[in-house]
């Protein structure tokens, strides 16, 4: 059997409006052996949160419903989600001048649009190892 943190055992949830990055990245994480669910928004992100404690969070910034920022403070803030995952933003913004905003939110990091496949391997693999710790 393996360790809890190993890929085969952690659940990631993929946060973005766009149904392209969202399938990408779902698609690289399957391929990295995690298991996966998704969501267009932050409010159906929220609900997926309570139901499947998802490990990890790849959450965009920009959505409708709710944006990843209120998003991610409704997540460290809900004292029902007693599991809480690690967050990384997604942002086609200056992810430099987003990093006050991300640590006041509870983000682990951020990746920038445009991305490519190994920054998301990369990323998977360095909240598994935070989750490791």
């Amino acid at each position: 059997m393996a360790a809890p943190t190993e890929p085969s055992n952690m659940t990631v949830l993929v946060v973005d409006d766009d149904a392209d990055i969202r399938e990408l990245i779902v698609m690289v994480a399957k391929k990295e052996g995690y298991a996966t669910t998704s969501a267009t928004n932050g409010a159906e992100a929220l609900q997926k949160i309570r139901m499947d404690l998802p490990d990890i969070v790849l959450l965009d910034v920009m959505m409708p419903v709710l944006d990843g920022y209120h998003t991610a403070q409704a997540i460290t803030r809900d004292e029902t989600i007693t599991k809480k995952p690690l967050i990384y933003f997604i942002t086609s913004r200056d992810p430099h001048k987003e990093g006050k905003i991300m640590e006041f939110s509870g983000a682990s990091g951020v990746i920038s649009k445009p991305f490519n496949i190994n920054q998301i391997k990369n990323l998977l693999h360095e909240a598994a190892g935070k989750l490791h710790c």
